[in-house]
């Protein structure tokens, strides 16, 4: 038996863990990087150790690989606790009064978790997941209170960023919103998916699925629209590589689901193959482990391999005996209302102990038919939507903690339904288990089995064996059943779990050692070809531009491809050139306007030594005119004193000219 068995779910998590780590390692790489970023890289790398556990979980087929849990469950907590630092962070710190107590709490709360965890899984019972292909401890309550637990930590780092994106403005606000709505989905939708899934409504397979893809996803969106948005330092090449990874891991990862399903159906065609020759009595197969044929007239089931594995019991006759009555309600063909649900009446008749439940199903679903005419692929119809809801019934039951099982009042909220035949399936059901006779979880449990029964396809695969093992106990072997109708008999034959692990190995080895070929060719075969196409053009065009702004415009830069960056060069080759006749001009006008300063200047000087000349003159003549003017000056005086003399005189003369001509006219 082989150690390692590769399938889709190993792949994807070796895709997640990649894509974390080449992401974180981007976060942390940043120059002159936000506060708040460092956290952000801690965060993806407890969310890539999530991935670790998972990818050491699902290659192996042994009981020992459910300690890979132990890995898991702290991972998703300290994931979100340190994407809620970083909003508190980003893109500078809040108060530390909020942040130191809310980190403790949040940090407390995660290791009283893990220690509990750590405590009930020691010891617990273990339990194989055919829909996950991995093992897990059953500790069904512990699971539902994490998975509640899980998506409380997720709101609370979600508040926190929606509040800092509010409070935050412009480019601030932007980065938080993508690092916070991507990484919101990244855990908050598997996060739902978990506790739907331990809940028994959805299957494990699923919540795998989401969790992978929604990985992928997130991270494409947080890294492209960092990339796009941020002001902080990153190189061209950084950009370029996370880009391509992230294109790469997200189509690789959707198309890795079709590759490995396309397989799986063609492991079911060669097994029908197989099937047909083994119940013909043909040793087809080395995976074969047991044929059963049953014979419905005796009511018997009879082992045709000598080497068979595994021996019918009760619940094989019983899915045989289901199988037949179902089918038998199947192959009716279309008949009027009436006539057909008289056809079932009397098939129904003959239905075999426990079939109760489905029988009341049926009756209910043609009492609400009113078409006038039906047929077996009525029937059908109602059987294929009836199984969907015991799948979910027999996960739910399965999940349920041990004292739960046993309480009527847990049990009695299984039973809801408002379908027509379904609601009457459940209500018969619940009339069985309910039943107060029934007091001890041992015995409800039996009924469960065998009103539950699965109604068998042909060429369906399924998985069997018992999925419990108990420490220090026997470990259970699992098979892959098939049945086949042929020759009025019913065929089960069985085949070698591990033959379906086997199948898709090689399939997910290529894949494997694709993924990591991709990583080493994005990684350094493109620096390998962007070396020269691009980064060493860039170089020497930087080179160029500080050999310029240094003052040296004789740099020249070579032209080696004429595309965008030969472009750059020619132009800055024209760009110096200019520079640098435009700097011979104004040198040459310098030296011009340098001798034109010269001649003035000593034209100045002659002009001055004239001036200073006329200078010398300027003062004689000044002291001329200054003696000229106070010579003048006591001229103006001695006539001032003149004419006052002459006024007064004047005055005097009239006083004597009209003193005679008193006398005259006297005489």
């Amino acid at each position: 038996m082989d150690l390692i068995y590769l399938n889709y779910f190993s792949l994807a998590s070796l895709i997640g863990i990649l894509f974390i780590g080449f992401t974180a390692f981007f976060f942390f790489s940043i120059q002159e990087k936000a506060s708040g970023t460092i956290y952000l890289s801690v965060s993806l790398l407890f969310l890539g150790v999530l991935h670790v556990g998972y990818m050491a979980g699902f290659p192996f087929y042994s009981s020992w690989s459910v300690f890979h849990r132990w890995i898991i469950i702290p991972s998703p907590f300290l994931g979100t606790l340190f994407l809620a630092m970083f909003f508190f962070q980003y893109p500078q710190p809040v108060s530390k009064k909020i942040m130191i107590p809310a980190f403790s709490i949040a940090l407390s709360g995660i290791v009283i978790i893990c220690v509990w965890y750590f405590y009930e899984s020691f010891s617990a019972k273990r339990v194989f997941y055919f829909s996950g292909h991995y093992w897990d401890f059953q500790v069904n309550f512990f699971y539902k209170v994490y998975a509640i637990a899980i998506i409380f930590y997720t709101f609370l780092f979600v508040a926190i960023g929606t509040w800092r994106m509010i409070t935050l403005k412009g480019k601030d606000r932007i980065i938080t919103g993508i690092v916070l709505i991507p990484m919101a989905l990244i855990i908050l939708i598997p996060g739902v998916f978990n506790a739907m899934s331990r809940d028994g409504a959805v299957s494990r397979e699923l919540y795998q699925t989401v969790l992978d893809i929604s990985l992928v996803t997130g991270l494409f969106i947080v890294l492209v629209g960092y990339i796009n948005y941020t002001s902080e330092k990153t190189s061209i090449l950084s950009r370029i590589t996370g880009i391509t990874l992230a294109t790469f891991f997200l189509i690789l990862q959707i198309v890795s689901i079709f590759i490995f399903n396309q397989y799986e159906e063609s492991y079911d065609l060669i097994k029908k193959t197989e099937v047909r020759l083994s119940a013909a009595g043909l040793e087809a197969s080395k995976d074969l482990e047991y044929v059963f044929q049953y014979d419905s007239g005796t009511d018997s089931i009879t082992s045709l391999f000598p080497g068979n594995s595994q021996q019918p019991d009760e619940s094989t006759l019983r899915e045989f005996r289901f199988f037949k009555i179902a089918h038998s309600l199947f192959e009716l063909p279309s008949l009027s209302n009436g006539e057909f649900k008289q056809s079932v009446e009397d098939i129904l008749k003959n239905s075999p102990s426990g079939f109760d439940a489905y029988k009341a199903g049926v009756k209910e679903y043609l009492s609400s038919k009113n078409e006038a005419q039906l047929s077996g692929k009525d029937i059908e119809s109602f059987f294929d939507s009836l199984q969907n809801t015991l799948v979910v019934l027999r996960n739910k039951h399965f999940h349920l903690p041990p004292k739960e099982k046993n309480d009527p009042v847990s049990l009695d909220k299984l039973f809801q339904s408002k379908v027509p035949g379904i609601d009457g399936y459940l209500r018969e059901l619940k009339k069985f288990t309910l039943n107060p006779d029934v007091t001890d979880s041992a015995t409800r449990d039996k009924i469960f089995d065998t009103f539950l029964t699965q109604i068998r396809k042909p060429d369906e695969r399924t998985y069997k064996g018992e999925r419990v093992y108990e420490l220090n106990g026997l470990v259970p072997k699992h098979y892959i059943s098939y049945f086949y109708v042929s020759g009025g008999k019913v065929y089960e034959v069985g085949f070698r779990y591990e033959s379906l692990r086997e199948y898709l190995h090689p399939t997910g080895k290529i894949l494997y050692i694709s993924v990591i070929c991709i990583l080493f060719l994005v990684l350094f075969g493109f620096r390998f070809f962007f070396q020269g196409a691009l980064l060493n053009p860039l170089e020497e065009v930087v080179v160029g531009l500080r050999e310029a702004n240094s003052g040296n415009l004789e740099y020249r830069l070579e032209v080696k491809v004429e595309d965008e960056i030969g472009f750059i060069a020619r132009s800055f080759n024209k760009m110096a050139q200019s520079i640098q006749n435009t700097r011979k001009r104004l040198h040459s006008s310098a030296e011009t306007l340098d001798i034109s300063v010269t001649d003035f200047s000593e034209f100045t000087s002659l002009t001055s030594a004239k001036m200073e000349s006329q200078a010398a003159s300027l003062e004689e003549v000044n002291a001329v005119i200054e003696s000229l003017s106070n010579a003048s000056e006591k001229n103006v005086d001695s006539i001032r004193i003149q004419n006052e003399n002459l006024i007064e005189l004047n005055q005097k003369s009239q006083v004597l000219l009209d003193v005679i001509d008193e006398n005259i006219g006297t005489f």
